[in-house]
């Protein structure tokens, strides 16, 4: 029986890629991961559109309070979007009204830490100021 499984094996070849060494190119359709595009992001204003229609609860607005000393207001919204939640289904690029979600292609999202996943944008207004400020912070290494 081993001897057979052998023979077959032999027989069928390799059928592994050279992955990492050489990338896979995805099919036509595929989504990858939502990427978060905080200029055009209108959380800062109120908007939780993509946040309601998020289904694993990938994406969070939470109230982010400020240091003291600092030039923004002592509360300001964050977005965050956790990668580790995720399931890629697109939702939330079709509920923004902005179009700041939108999906890209990249599928590697292998991380030693589920901080690693995560994805901040916090939304600041300053005094006075007619347009919108925003600083951003990002956990892992994507953007």
């Amino acid at each position: 029986m081993i001897l057979s499984w052998l023979r077959r094996g032999l027989r069928t070849g390799v059928l592994t890629t050279h992955y990492p060494a050489v990338r896979e190119e995805m099919p036509p359709g595929f989504r990858g991961r939502p990427a978060l595009d905080a200029e055009r992001c209108l959380a800062g204003q109120g908007c939780d559109r993509c946040v309601q229609v998020c289904l694993p609860a990938a994406l969070s607005l939470d109230t982010k309070r400020g240091r003291a000393g600092q030039a923004h207001a002592p509360t300001a919204p964050q977005l965050t979007l956790d990668y580790g939640r995720c399931i890629m289904c697109g939702l939330c690029v079709a509920a923004c009204p902005a179009d700041a979600l939108h999906m890209v292609g990249d599928y590697e999202l292998a991380s030693t830490t589920s901080d690693d996943l995560r994805v901040s944008a916090v939304f600041t207004q300053e005094d006075g100021a007619s347009g919108r400020d925003y600083e951003e912070k990002n956990n892992g290494r994507y953007a």
